[in-house]
């Protein structure tokens, strides 16, 4: 009878340990929500207390560590982000999105500081293009790269050929997603011409991106292509409130954006009430914002 009874306790052993580890998994997403959700009400002190609770109880945890890092990043606190999502390229040096996540934060630390802009150039590089070669259908880390070349002095790596290969890679991906990216660095480069003709065959794909596209930056771009080039410009509005709809602390393009160039596409449709509407909207957001004032200014001396 004892080696029945070793085999049951063994099995009640396992059962135990399986229930105990689902159980922490399920507090730990539980928590993690909830982090989210502070997040989301802008809350990220109580945000910020909630994960390093997580992070002392179960250190080994990359869920926490990631969720802390893109916290930080919100806070525009740099050095913190960084060390974060360092330790998660620790926990897995193969994963796309955590080289993605590192190379951003290297490129905010280069933007706001100019004197460790040159030591980390490289650093931003390689992780940028680590990410778009584990994920050959990563579009951020594609994008991120085609800034990087455009933004670069050419002196230090610069290049609109290299922006062309990334932007290459992504028409390979999805074809709306090409033409926007070779538009994007026409348009940097004043090409308007060329620009417009890339603009308007990503304009033939408006109507087919849904509200979820996983990227959301699309919706202001073909908000920014009515609102610049006057392409499909009742279109360019819906793309635009669709952005305001998934806007979230994470987001790159500030409500400010979105609501100028509303008012754009209402200046370009002659309708000066509802361009001043939203051109007060933007300086309700920032008070400051010179593109708005000046638009605004101009609007109310006709």
């Amino acid at each position: 009878m004892k080696r029945p009874m070793r085999v049951f306790n063994k099995l009640v052993l396992v059962f135990v340990l399986v229930w105990f580890g689902l159980a922490t998994a399920l507090a730990q997403d539980a928590e993690l929500h909830r982090a989210d959700e502070l997040i989301a009400q802008y809350e990220f002190d109580k945000a910020e207390r909630l994960l390093l609770e997580l992070k002392q109880s179960m250190p080994g945890e990359a869920d926490i560590y990631e969720k802390l890092g893109d916290l930080y990043g919100v806070k525009k606190e740099w050095k913190p982000a960084l060390e974060h999502y360092l330790k998660l390229l620790e926990f897995d040096p193969n994963n796309a999105n955590y080289h993605f996540k590192v190379g951003g934060i290297y490129g905010m630390i280069a933007l706001s500081n100019k004197l460790k802009a040159l030591g980390i150039i490289d650093d931003i590089k390689y992780h940028f293009a680590k990410a778009a070669q584990l994920d050959p259908a990563h579009l951020e880390a594609r994008w991120a790269l085609i800034e990087f070349y455009l933004e670069l002095p050419g002196i230090f790596g610069g290049s609109y050929k290299k922006a062309y290969a990334y932007a290459e890679e992504l028409h390979k991906i999805s074809a709306v997603e090409g033409y926007l990216s070779k538009g994007y660095i026409e348009d940097y480069r004043d090409n308007t011409k060329e620009a417009r003709k890339y603009f308007d065959k990503a304009s033939r794909y408006m109507n087919a991106i849904p509200e979820d596209y996983p990227r959301e930056n699309i919706h202001y771009q073909f908000g920014k292509i009515a609102s610049k080039y006057g392409i499909n410009r009742p279109l360019g509005r819906w793309h635009l409130s669709q952005y305001e709809k998934r806007y979230n602390p994470y987001s790159r393009i500030g409500l400010e954006w979105i609501y100028y160039h509303q008012a754009m596409i209402f200046k370009g449709e002659a309708l000066k009430q509802q361009a001043l509407a939203f051109l007060e909207k933007s300086l309700r957001v920032m008070p400051d914002f010179e593109p708005a004032i000046e638009q605004k200014e101009a609007l109310e001396s006709l």
